[in-house]
């Protein structure tokens, strides 16, 4: 039962994920007191389940797929904006803005991807490794995993053949010092128990090594990906004052609302 609950915690695995619970106005509130409760209990029950469903979005068993969402939404809303944001200064900034844009769809596409398949084949990874039943190996592994993240490629190939390397190693180690150890500790039965995990762990931690190896090449792949181009002083300058530009257009009256019940939702 301690093994299937260490391969649930592996599946809820988060990254990058929000909680959020929003704040309800009520102005003016006339009712019973059920009423309001009912007012109450609705708004914080829908908020809940939104929540809910976005960590289940955020679990690395998923790829984490807000991630994805918002890496792919960032390079679309490039892809239109920029061009749009440089025909306004001219033709030659428009086709400079265009291929920016289309730079970072493409960019921001491959990022996502990558990484997506480095989350879910890593959780794989680890789901695996709890077969073994070593929880030294298991909490060295999370911590070196934690610590090598790789910025390209090769440095990915590294941490996973050094993973692979490992796994290997302690796998076949472990067919005869887990047994040793189980003995040591309790007699026949730890020396049965220790067999039995020297068994799963001569399988699962090579299993465990080579999805890390592809695990942390795709990380590695994802974190070199360049997303468009490095903006200019002249370009963040103008952006900033386009932005400013924006602001003022808007009228003060359209930033409130009022009215008797006032829920903002995100």
């Amino acid at each position: 039962m301690k093994s299937l609950g260490n391969i649930g915690i592996s599946v809820v695995s988060l990254e990058k994920a929000g909680f959020r619970l929003n704040s309800l106005e009520v102005q003016n509130i006339y009712g019973t007191a059920e009423e309001v409760e009912t007012v109450l209990i609705s708004h914080y029950r829908h908020r809940v389940m939104k929540n809910v469903f976005g960590l289940l979005m955020s679990t690395n068993v998923l790829g984490n797929l807000n991630l994805l969402g918002h890496d792919i939404g960032t390079g679309a809303k490039d892809f239109f904006y920029k061009p749009y944001e440089g025909f306004i200064d001219g033709p030659m900034e428009g086709g400079k803005g265009l291929v920016i844009g289309t730079a970072s769809l493409l960019g921001n596409t491959a990022k996502g991807g990558l990484g997506t398949i480095s989350r879910v084949v890593g959780s794989m990874s680890k789901g695996f490794l709890y077969f073994s039943g070593d929880e030294d190996y298991i909490d060295h592994r999370e911590q070196e995993s934690h610590q090598a993240r790789p910025g390209n490629v090769i440095t990915g190939m590294a941490y996973g053949l050094k993973s692979v390397a490992r796994g290997v190693g302690s796998g076949v180690a472990g067919i005869v010092t887990q047994p040793y150890r189980g003995a040591k500790q309790g007699g026949i039965k730890g020396f049965l128990k220790g067999t039995a995990k020297g068994l799963g762990g001569v399988v699962a931690k090579p299993i465990s090594g080579s999805l890390d190896f592809i695990s942390k090449t795709t990380e590695g792949a994802s974190n070199m990906v360049k997303i468009g181009g490095r903006k200019s002083k002249k370009q963040t300058k103008d952006s900033l004052m386009n932005s400013a530009r924006l602001m003022e257009s808007v009228p003060d009256g359209d930033a409130q609302s009022m009215g008797q019940i006032d829920s903002s939702t995100s």
